[in-house]
């Protein structure tokens, strides 16, 4: 698995409207809790190439609509989904099509030479188990049967990210054991897979990253063995208890949408309003914009401009967009460097700052920076990928080259890693206070300070550098190690180390 994050769903809200055909043209429009039905609120996860990522939910959790979420069928509401990988949605099929033409248009949607159809096509139907049914009509194969092919076409087709919905529980033990052969060949093509089930089977023992979904919200992320016993203590409960009444805080919740927005409107529409004071209301209003049009025409005397003149305005000034590869990271500033939000300078990072990096171009990085997305150029920073095979060493071995007070006090200082400036303020005496680091009395010790006011980390001076160098076999300019649970960054060139956790 690498650091390259394929598939991005942040804060996703997905809801449907109900039946329109008996709601007036105000209910329509007006989004609140009688005209819409909330599948997926608030949804945040992130694939990772080469990961296996099981979702777990009860059936009615919202697990389809958040496959075709990741998928890219549908568009959510509210929120993003990134997702520029070739993706395959392994689901429930309706087609019509045999299942013959249904092979072949998705051997032509993978540009599969045509040549290499009828050998291909016939060695999909034996792994399916399928040879006699390639002239059956796909929906009138057994679940079962679908099941098979679709696992099929994707051991053939190798997309970049292949999602699984719930297909584990129709299959037999047998074949079974060959959908987790598929997988683990998919992993070792450094591909993605989203295994979701609602009794986990195969997820148990494939899945590298486990989220619990419930009620269209994610109720617990995290390593499998952490998620999946409190999911099946959760299960085995929803399956002894009448449905309508289990899990009933989640499913209110379910139908809160937090956005200002939406609370905003749902509160006006809540008043009365006649149904004819509301047509003259709504004609009025279309007149009154309609005279307003005109007055400022009239106004700024118009002239006609032809359209191929416009378009080449438009041409000329119109800039190349830059190219951004979604990727998790983080970077240590080196130097002071500027933090850029629409071309405008919003902050000046000092070195020893850490930085969020969400996608890379050529020229700069993307970072997470006050809840908004920023840019940051690559100059003057050491990136580090936290999915990379760094050195590991002890303490005891890097103490000879760190700063004296931080080696003799160092358990004390990390302690106030992910505190506040206040407490920082408060329990320590700072000698210099700045925006972003604050330097301790009579010591070389800086504590770092992120856009939130939290000590991001601890930078004090590297020593006996050539040694150092010379012990570890270094010749970069910097090295970056893990450490006691933590990550140390030794920067050469400015004879500082850098300690973080994350």
């Amino acid at each position: 698995m690498s650091g390259d994050i394929l598939v991005r769903l942040v804060e996703v809200t997905k809801y449907f409207r109900h039946d329109q055909t008996e709601q007036s043209l105000l209910a329509r429009f007006v989004q609140n809790e009688k005209n819409r039905y909330v599948s997926i609120n608030k949804v945040t996860i992130h694939l990772y190439k080469g990961e296996t990522m099981g979702i777990a939910g009860i059936a009615g959790s919202g697990k389809t609509v958040l496959a075709q979420l990741i998928a890219k069928v549908i568009e959510p509401n509210s929120g993003r989904v990134r997702n520029n990988a070739r993706t395959f949605l392994a689901a429930e099929s309706s087609t019509t099509h045999s299942v013959s033409h249904f092979i072949e248009t998705m051997l032509l949607s993978y540009n599969i030479p045509l040549a290499d159809y009828a050998e291909l096509k016939h060695e999909i139907l034996i792994f399916a188990e399928l040879e006699d049914k390639d002239k059956t009509k796909v929906s009138e194969l057994t679940v079962v049967e679908r099941a098979q092919l679709l696992i099929a076409l994707t051991q053939f087709l190798q997309p970049e990210v292949v999602v699984y919905n719930d297909l584990t529980r129709h299959l037999s033990p047998a074949f079974k054991k060959k959908f987790g052969e598929v997988i683990d060949e998919l992993v070792s093509r450094d591909k993605s897979v989203v295994l979701m089930e609602e009794n986990p089977d195969l997820m148990l023992y494939k899945a590298d990253y486990v989220s619990w979904l419930s009620h269209g919200q994610l109720r617990r992320s995290g390593e499998p063995g952490d998620v999946l016993p409190q999911y099946l203590d959760y299960y085995r409960q929803y399956k002894g208890t009448k449905e309508e009444l289990f899990d009933l805080d989640y499913k209110i919740r379910r139908q809160t949408l937090q956005s200002r927005e939406l609370k905003r409107v749902n509160r006006h529409t809540r008043t009365y309003v006649n149904e004819d004071l509301r047509k003259w209301l709504s004609l009025s209003a279309v007149l009154l914009v309609l005279g307003l049009v005109l007055f400022t025409l009239v106004l700024k005397d118009v002239q006609y401009k032809p359209a191929v003149a416009e378009q080449q305005k438009v041409a000329i000034n119109k800039q190349p967009e830059t190219s951004y590869t979604e990727k998790y990271a983080l970077a240590a500033v080196s130097k002071q460097t500027a933090v850029t939000f629409k071309n405008k300078t919003v902050a000046q990072l000092p070195a020893g700052s850490l930085v969020e990096i969400t996608a890379i171009s050529p020229e700069d990085y993307r970072i997470a920076y006050d809840s908004k997305e920023m840019k940051i150029e690559k100059k003057n920073l050491i990136y580090i990928n936290p999915a990379a095979l760094y050195d590991e060493r002890s303490f005891e071995e890097l103490k000879p080259y760190m700063y004296s007070n931080y080696v003799n006090f160092h358990q004390f200082f990390n302690g106030f890693l992910g505190a506040s400036r206040q407490k920082v303020e408060d329990e320590l005496y700072p000698e210099i206070r700045e925006p972003f680091a604050i330097k301790l009395t009579d010591n070389e010790i800086y504590l770092q300070f992120n856009e939130q006011k939290r000590v991001s980390g601890i930078r004090f001076p590297l020593v006996n550098r050539q040694e150092m160098r010379k012990k570890f076999n270094l010749d970069d300019d910097f090295w970056i190690v893990k450490v006691d649970n933590g990550y140390a960054v030794a920067d050469f060139d400015a004879q500082t180390w850098l300690y973080f956790r994350r």
